[in-house]
């Protein structure tokens, strides 16, 4: 038995070191691994109880458009958890914490690592003497509930919070009640009074692309395995591939969205809406927003909601939001209407459930819509109104005196 355990031991060992110098050669003779795939690619992975999150570790580029002007490529990542790695103040042993929950607004794919919003607040609040660490925990497609349980993860393995910031977004309250983007997700069982969560529901089609997804990573680390799939006609680029964009030219961007008016309806039909499912998505977010404020007060944390200040507020600042979408001045108002609808229903939400709640909507204002979007087919925040929206918030903490004056100095 022995002889043939050494046998075995041998034969793994010849195996490896004949891989090892295959390697070494291929990558002599010019060969190069193909490197991470983007985020269209390798972003999310199955989760048993979230339902799905971002691999730990991803990389990823993205071509964004500054103020409509120019074509800029921004870099970002993730740490071993998978959130966004900590910038500011990462070195501060003693600071305080902040922690951000949040869908893609706060998880900022189109920002680089150092400009996403709770970046940007953590910048503002060291400027004025409090240096704060801000802990990005948030990811695209999460509804409240996936957040509520993403934040009851962190506390159960030891993570510190003084604050808990969530941002909500219109779309936060629907994503409880459906699947995102084909993804499993613990979602609100509809026939049940009490709302109790569901398992996630994982279909095969997904787990497979989980699979594939990665196999894929470790083919692209190696120079052997990249030229052996690409050798059998798997498209495997050398280099990322850039993220879409569209261009400023309105037809195209109606081409992108067929109808604006369209899908600001059914992007908004969450809470304002008369009708069953909004409903459903209503108690389904006032269901979220209870567990986060019994998670938050556990870890004996303040929970502070705010809502997202997506959209122009009024006519001044609209001109090339309406001329994208080819929206008339009535057809704009009824868009900002619903907004602020929302705005509100969050705020009597917040109020309900005995959390405290900030008004951010204002913080773009004065901006024009070019300015606070990555790119024109691409609502997400642009650096500079992340850069906006973190002054905007911790003017407003330091104005309600909700940072405290005891603050530990950075070492």
């Amino acid at each position: 038995m022995k002889k043939v355990i050494k046998s075995f031991l041998i034969c793994m060992l010849v195996i490896i070191a004949i891989l090892i110098l295959t390697e070494t050669g291929f990558r002599l003779l010019g060969t190069k691994p193909s490197g991470t795939p983007p985020y269209s690619v390798n972003f999310s992975s199955p989760d048993q109880l979230i339902g799905f999150r971002c691999y730990p570790n991803s990389r990823w580029f993205y071509d964004t458009t500054p103020s409509g002007k120019r074509v800029e490529r921004i870099f970002g990542s993730t740490d071993n958890k998978g959130y966004r790695p900590l910038v500011n103040n990462s070195a501060c042993n003693n600071c305080r914490t902040i922690v951000v929950l949040g869908d893609s607004i706060s998880f900022g794919v189109e920002s680089s690592n150092d400009t996403t919003w709770p970046e940007a607040l953590s910048k503002e609040l060291s400027s004025h003497g409090y240096p704060y660490k801000v802990r990005n925990i948030s990811f695209r497609g999460w509804g409240t509930i996936q957040e509520s349980l993403a934040l009851e993860e962190y506390v159960q393995e030891g993570g510190k919070a003084d604050y808990v910031i969530y941002l909500t977004v219109a779309n936060d309250p629907i994503d409880n009640i459906s699947l995102v983007y084909g993804m499993p997700a613990p979602i609100i069982e509809m026939d049940v009074p009490n709302l109790q969560l569901v398992e996630p529901k994982f279909n095969d089609e997904f787990l497979k692309m989980s699979q594939k997804w990665k196999l894929e990573k470790i083919v692209r680390r190696s120079a052997m395995a990249s030229y052996f799939y690409k050798l059998g006609g798997a498209p495997l680029p050398s280099e990322w591939d850039p993220l879409p964009i569209i261009s400023m030219d309105k037809n195209a961007y109606r081409a992108f969205w067929p109808s604006g008016t369209t899908f600001i309806e059914s992007f908004l039909e969450s809470m304002y809406a008369e009708n069953d499912r909004a409903e459903l998505a209503q108690k389904a977010f006032a269901y979220g927003l209870k567990r986060m404020k019994q998670t938050t007060e556990s870890a004996g944390a303040k929970l502070i909601v705010i809502p997202s200040p997506f959209g122009p507020l009024n006519r001044k600042h609209s001109a090339s939001f309406k001329e994208l979408l080819g929206l008339s001045d009535e057809q704009f108002d009824s868009f900002q209407a619903k907004w602020i609808s929302f705005n509100n229903a969050v705020k009597q939400e917040s109020k309900k459930a005995g959390v405290m709640y900030l008004d951010v909507f204002p913080a773009f204002e004065n901006m024009e819509y070019h300015q606070y979007v990555a790119a024109p087919s691409d609502w997400h925040y642009s650096s500079e109104a992340n850069a906006m929206l973190g002054k905007y918030l911790s003017d407003l903490m330091l104005d309600k005196n909700l940072i405290p004056v005891d603050i530990t100095e950075k070492e």
